[in-house]
């Protein structure tokens, strides 16, 4: 997966590699680079070889069906996997938060690892991600409910998602992205206010 996605036409370099732009939902065949996506990978090295990004969510806003969300037996949790975390907005709350780590993640050659957290898609002023350790293992992430927008490098796609990109580094080579998705449901449209006690309230 980061031999594809770093190889691909118009990813040549690691800030291109490290937005929307390199990781779309759907992949064109005209973008497949495969010369470059062939010296790639003879160029890394097998002690070079970087990790896959474990993810675990350790906090979460939570809403409650019923109060704030109606449809019984539905939940705002798709899935939880160690390279993916899903959700769906349904809660009537204008902004959510949540607290994942990726502390599980280790370098198969024992490297020291940095993480990377990128907002791929969504409002960039909507969307806030901050690092609470040095090598960013854990990141705090607030979400405001947005507008669609188109998806990045597709004017053509209206996307109703927030995508946030987690990579490690180990020093040589970024790993994949692990994903956090949180889908804002197409058939609803909502204008918030500021709450009374400084919070957001659908007006």
């Amino acid at each position: 997966q980061m031999v594809y996605r770093r190889a691909r036409v118009g990813v040549r370099s690691r800030d291109a590699y490290l937005s929307g732009a390199a990781h779309p939902s759907v992949f064109r065949a005209r973008d497949i680079a495969l010369a470059r996506m062939v010296g790639l990978a003879n160029a890394i090295k097998p002690d070079e070889v970087p990790p896959m990004v474990q993810l675990k969510v350790l906090e979460e806003s939570e809403a409650e069906e019923g109060v704030d969300y109606f449809g019984e037996g539905l939940s705002e949790v798709l899935f939880d996997t160690p390279s993916a975390i899903a959700r769906v907005w349904r809660s009537r709350a204008g902004r959510r938060s949540m607290v994942v780590t990726a502390a599980d993640t280790q370098d198969p050659n024992g490297r020291a690892l940095r993480f990377d957290w990128v907002r791929l898609r969504g409002d960039p002023e909507g969307v806030r991600i901050t690092p609470l350790t040095p090598d960013g293992r854990y990141a705090h992430i607030e979400m405001d409910w947005q507008d669609p927008l188109p998806a990045p490098g597709s004017p053509d796609i209206l996307s109703h998602r927030v995508d946030i990109g987690v990579f490690a580094n180990n020093g040589i080579h970024d790993s994949a992205p692990a994903f956090i998705s949180i889908l804002l449901p197409s058939h609803e449209r909502r204008v918030y206010e500021p709450g009374p006690e400084g919070g957001l309230r659908i007006a």
